[in-house]
């Protein structure tokens, strides 16, 4: 954090000794909450995914997947 601004360390993140594969779901593209991994992902050079659903899926389905 810099001056009250969260910076993120690339050059930590390209370091890190495992895959960093920064994602959002498919229902937020383009909106806030999946902008800031693309960015991310685009910055170190890394791969992003996208996964079924939104940005805390959790809070709309509470009881999570049913499992038949």
């Amino acid at each position: 954090m810099r001056n009250g601004v969260f910076e993120v360390d690339g050059a930590a993140l390209r370091a890190a000794p495992l895959p960093v594969v920064p994602a959002a779901g498919a229902e937020d593209r383009g909106t806030y909450h999946a902008r800031p991994s693309i960015e991310i992902a685009r910055r170190i050079g890394a791969p992003w995914a996208e996964f079924p659903g939104v940005h805390m899926e959790f809070l709309r389905n509470p009881g999570g997947p049913s499992i038949p």
